[in-house]
């Protein structure tokens, strides 16, 4: 009943255009300026064009006046190659991911179940983390003033003489000192979800659903990116900030990667978070505390990378025959006026210190950042799959949450299972699934042809 209301209601939509379109000398598409919203904009051109035939692309990463005017003075039709790599994403995922769903689904008896290139090897990582939380290591931890250290030992005898001969008062002496110059750089779709994972505690999907708020109402540039540019509009809001509340010293404007479509995650005004409060009352638009919790992490890092560099000491100290180092302290303020650095308040000398010794995992459970960091760096998926990939595995009965971290379910370890035992998995694991995301990039870039991709994955898929 659902899905006849879904087709219905889509329907009435896409009629509605049909109707509108035919009344007008000319067409604006402007969805979401990536794969997926350029494959959409390229189905309503086909739906709209019996209706008329002047229909053009608009493209903006921010919902703002100056975006809109730059965007409707440079109009565009769709782009052929990333809706070409669209449809390498879509039939390669149909042709491989239906495949073992259906599978999955007969074998199992559950029409919910779903296996897919991306989240198959994300499934992967947490079940084998999963698997080494049982292996457990002794640890000793000392806790000295702010900073508490740890030692590792295999043997539970070993860690035990070594906790006996930790004196109650431990001297700890400097080994050198240095300076170091350090300066931030905005967010990215991945970093965003990292950071408001460890600091605000927020899920990938949570994060994301918030971002996607604060873009619609204009108030932040397109959430889905994997680049740091900071445009020429962007520097210019910054340095207004940073000149009217810091001082023109502290301005250094930077652009991190040279020109391209996609900008980082930056704010579109000069409006901080108090700021933003007033504006939201004043013009009754209704967002949560956590809107601006995440918007207010999104502005400081933006204008923080478009400050000078912080001067930091870093000491390093020899603590029980290990060596730690530590920042102790700023020796000239730059972006850590607005987004601090952590200072460990430790000096040479004697400490009381405390004490302990705790069996525990060799390995952590996986957090969001860190599974999202795996992505990031492995190549597995993109800005606009991060957080769905886990949300699919979370609704799937897969994996677990508890407090932050992620634990593979019985249902995850006998769907992996199942999944390596089927031919198609050498289509669904890390390798593969990264070699075809450069494919899906080449063909973006005009440097692959998207059939003849398709071809040689259906010969592998169902000749060979």
């Amino acid at each position: 009943m659902r899905n006849i209301y879904l087709f219905l209601r889509f329907y009435n939509i896409l009629k509605a255009l049909n109707l509108t379109s035919f009344e007008v000398n000319e067409v604006i598409i402007a969805t979401d300026p990536d794969r997926e919203g350029e494959k959409i904009a390229f189905d309503l051109i086909l739906n709209n064009k019996p209706y008329n035939l002047n229909i053009k692309r608009a493209e903006f990463h921010e919902i703002t006046k100056y975006a809109f005017v730059e965007a409707m003075n440079n109009l565009r039709y769709y782009d052929k190659n990333l809706v070409a790599a669209q449809f390498v994403r879509r039939i390669t995922d149909r042709w491989i991911g239906f495949n073992l769903s259906l599978y999955l689904q007969d074998y199992l008896h559950n029409v919910h179940l779903s296996a897919g290139r991306v989240q198959t090897p994300v499934l992967n990582w947490i079940c084998e983390r999963t698997q080494k939380l049982k292996e457990k290591t002794n640890v000793v931890m000392v806790k000295l003033s702010d900073l508490t250290v740890e030692w590792e030992f295999e043997e539970e005898k070993k860690a035990e003489e070594f906790f006996e001969n930790i004196p109650d008062e431990l001297e700890i002496k400097l080994i050198k000192s240095k300076k170091e110059s350090l300066f931030e750089k905005p967010f990215n779709t991945s970093t965003l979800l990292k950071e408001a994972s460890s600091k605000l505690h927020f899920s990938p999907q949570y994060t994301m659903k918030l971002a996607q708020d604060l873009f619609e109402n204009g108030f932040i540039t397109y959430h889905r990116t994997d680049s740091f540019r900071i445009s020429n509009m962007g520097k210019s809001i910054a340095k207004e900030y940073i000149k009217e509340n810091f001082g023109e010293n502290f301005v250094k404007l930077r652009c991190f990667e040279s020109a391209g479509a996609h900008e980082a995650i930056r704010a579109t005004t000069t409006m901080d978070m108090e700021e933003i409060k007033s504006f939201l009352v004043f013009k009754n638009i209704n967002l949560s505390y956590n809107h601006l919790k995440l918007y207010d992490l999104i502005f400081r890092k933006f204008i923080a990378s478009q400050m000078k560099e912080a001067i930091l000491k870093k000491d390093t100290f020899n603590i029980l025959d290990k060596e730690i180092e530590i920042i102790t302290g700023i020796l000239e303020d730059g972006f850590n006026l607005v987004y601090p650095v952590k200072i460990y308040e430790l000096k040479e000398g004697k400490y009381n210190i405390q004490k302990s010794i705790v069996k525990k995992s060799k390995f952590s459970p996986y957090t969001y950042a860190e599974i999202i960091d795996e992505m990031k760096n492995k190549g597995i998926g993109r800005p606009s799959t991060y957080a769905v990939t886990i949300e699919k595995l979370l609704k799937r009965k897969y994996i677990t949450e508890k407090k932050g971290f992620l634990f593979a379910a019985k249902l995850g370890f006998k769907v992996l299972d199942l999944i390596k035992k089927h031919p198609l998995y050498k289509f669904v694991n890390e390798n593969y699934t990264k070699d075809l995301e450069n494919i899906m990039d080449l063909v973006e870039n005009g440097k692959k042809d998207y059939k003849d991709e398709l071809i040689k994955l259906y010969n592998e898929l169902f000749v060979s």
